[in-house]
């Protein structure tokens, strides 16, 4: 049950290592490996349809199209805008996702935004100082954090009182 994120996990510290080691933090070093996508470096955007699944690290790291399997994400700055046909894993200092999860989202953050376009077909949770919610989670919400503010559709009332 906990193979997969755990493998690529260690398979994002491999990638960030060697990319370092090559020199390539800037660009960031992109492989495939059968239908996954693994990625790390400085900047790393995912740019184009994944098959598989979609694992990268990096300072900032943005999902802008659409994955067919799991995404595994690790940096300072996450962005999941793309839809992703199963879970979702993020950590970074802020944590933006704004697509459709086909099942489920594991988040953990400083900053945690679930935005109004996203859309989580199963279960969240997240664990964070800050965290929002605006997106729809079909499932249940399960937060941590110093502060949660949720959200109705199209409601951008802040929560009582203001973000510290």
């Amino acid at each position: 049950m906990y193979g997969k994120p755990a493998l690529s996990s260690v398979s994002l510290l491999v990638l960030a290592d060697g990319a370092c080691a090559v020199g390539r933090t800037e660009s960031g070093y992109g492989r495939d490996i059968g239908t996954d996508h693994f990625a790390a470096g400085r900047i790393v955007e995912i740019a184009r349809p994944v098959a598989g699944d979609a694992n990268a690290a990096g300072e900032g790291v943005t999902v802008s199209s659409n994955v067919s399997g799991a995404v595994v994400l690790a940096a300072r700055s996450v962005r999941v805008d793309g839809d992703a046909g199963q879970n979702v894993y993020a950590a970074g200092s802020e944590v933006d996702v704004n697509g459709a999860v086909g099942r489920n989202a594991r988040i953990a953050g400083g900053i945690v935004d679930i935005g109004r376009r996203a859309q989580i077909a199963g279960n969240a949770s997240s664990a964070g100082g800050r965290m929002s919610v605006t997106g729809s989670i079909k499932g249940y919400l399960q937060a941590a954090a110093g502060r949660v503010c949720l959200y109705r559709r199209g409601d951008r009332r802040r929560c009582r009182g203001q973000w510290p």
